[in-house]
């Protein structure tokens, strides 16, 4: 059931009645907060906000552009390769302790560490002015040649990177056996080729 004043336009909202405080102090507490709530998170969603997430959109379509890619391209059903790229490249930064990036918090997923905030930003760029980042050239170069690589060779490196900075002084045998866990496709070969790569670059 819909409750009162639900169809108003938001415009006679922000003009609260005498009538309308009079029938506001008559309803339920509990109501109350829910209503105002409600109307809250409205707001925020017609103006593009998300709690935690808006401070750093700018930010990450800087980042998308340095990665040459469109920010209209990352909504696309068939862009699953950038969206992993993008997320890819922003879990890298916050392991080097690049902020801003450091706000994003990830899990291990299917594919590797995925954040769901991340997720929710980029879906949303195309109108949001980017904002540079001052990286460190040391940096810079790293994440260049660190998306310079294939899905796949991303995808293991930044769960092998997740493994490490999850578990102290973990052995080669056991990051082995976690990543193989959630990839059993991966092979010894292909292991130890990713983690020469990322060791040659102190990773």
């Amino acid at each position: 059931m819909k409750e009162h004043g639900q169809e108003e336009n938001l415009s006679s909202r922000r003009r609260p009645t005498l009538e309308r405080v009079q029938e506001t102090r008559h309803r339920p507490r509990q109501r109350l907060i829910r209503h105002v709530r409600g109307i809250n998170q409205r707001r925020i969603e017609e103006i593009g906000l998300r709690e935690g997430s808006s401070l750093r959109k700018s930010e990450v379509k800087w980042l998308v552009r340095l990665l040459e890619i469109e920010p209209k391209k990352l909504v696309a059903p068939a862009s699953f390769d950038l969206r992993l790229k993008v997320q890819k490249a922003v879990f890298l930064l916050h392991h080097l302790k690049a902020s801003p990036f450091t706000d994003y918090l990830f899990s291990l997923y299917l594919h590797g560490p995925y954040c769901p905030d991340l997720a929710k930003d980029y879906y949303g760029l195309e109108k949001v002015r980017a904002k540079k980042v001052r990286l460190d050239q040391k940096h810079l170069e790293t994440l260049r040649w660190f998306v310079s690589n294939d899905e796949r060779w991303l995808e293991v490196a930044s769960s092998i990177i997740s493994i490490k900075d999850r578990y102290a002084d973990v052995t080669r045998e056991r990051i082995f056996s976690t990543l193989t866990l959630s990839k059993p496709w991966v092979s010894e070969d292909v292991f130890e080729s990713v983690m020469s790569d990322l060791e040659r670059k102190e990773l």
